[in-house]
């Protein structure tokens, strides 16, 4: 959708058509006469009153600011600043006016931007290091298996070293995999914003965002209460994706995180 052009006298215009609405429904709607609301429009009256003003961004679901012409955003901030979750600190460098708002709000909406939070905290809180212990160990074996084999056939010895030196240089810690995940991540998004920060980003109405608000505080609890072994086994092997590791040897990793997994949990339920 395309913004209105204009002052707030057009954008009251362009507002009652785009949505359909005759004066006289307008008018009646906000207890005002349809004869003012004529001369608004056609700014035969050139001072809109301050509580007139809010009515009619009530009305249509803007802010008053959008109507004013102070911002091109319409959307309604309604949300309290408490349910944002942010540091007082945090709130007072948002609201200096020396961060760059538009920008910043571009690098949240990216689609990669609440994975780019998910590794940040798995990197902080060091959630991946005993997921990666177990791969490390796999790789240990391998590399055993690979010692014994050399010691009964000399003649590869060469190869069986190249291919030591290869499974050595894939052992990775959780917290070395999440900040190269964090760095590729956060690439992609600089480089998708650096894209289309030229162009006008089209925002979601109050009512939407209260609505998809709700949705994502459903399905973070519904994901708490559903957690599975299975689902923190696909989750780390994910996480070895990127390592250049073959389909077939993820598939056996996630095989035996989650035997691991399974067995701790008995483990712990017999204790």
């Amino acid at each position: 959708m395309a913004e209105l052009p204009g002052n707030i006298h057009q954008k009251i215009g362009d507002l009652r058509i785009e949505k359909g609405l005759t004066k006289k429904q307008v008018s009646e709607d906000l207890g005002i006469p349809a004869s003012q609301l004529t001369r608004i429009e056609n700014e035969d009256i050139k001072s809109i009153g301050h509580e007139l003003v809010i009515k009619f961004a009530d009305y249509f679901g803007v802010s008053t600011d959008y109507l004013l012409g102070k911002t091109s955003v319409r959307t309604q901030k309604n949300v309290e600043l408490d349910e944002l979750g942010l540091s007082h600190r945090a709130l007072v460098t948002l609201l200096s006016g020396k961060v760059n708002m538009q920008l910043l709000s571009r690098i949240i909406e990216h689609k990669y931007f609440i994975s780019l939070m998910d590794y940040a905290e798995a990197y902080f809180e060091s959630a991946h290091e005993e997921g990666f212990l177990t791969r490390n160990s796999v790789i240990d074996l391998a590399t055993a298996d690979i010692s014994q084999y050399m010691k009964a056939n000399p003649a590869q010895a060469s190869g069986g070293r190249k291919d030591i030196r290869y499974l050595k240089a894939e052992k990775i810690t959780g917290t070395e995999a999440d900040l190269e995940k964090l760095k590729s991540l956060f690439l992609k998004i600089m480089k998708d914003v650096k894209e289309q920060y030229a162009e006008p980003v089209e925002d979601i109405s109050a009512e939407e965002m209260r609505g998809q608000i709700q949705k994502l505080h459903n399905e973070a609890v519904d994901l708490r209460e559903n957690i599975t072994a299975e689902t923190v086994a696909s989750l780390t092997t994910q996480m070895l994706s990127p390592l250049g590791l073959s389909d077939e040897n993820l598939e056996i990793f996630q095989e035996l995180m989650t035997n691991i997994l399974i067995d701790s949990s008995k483990d712990n339920k017999k204790e």
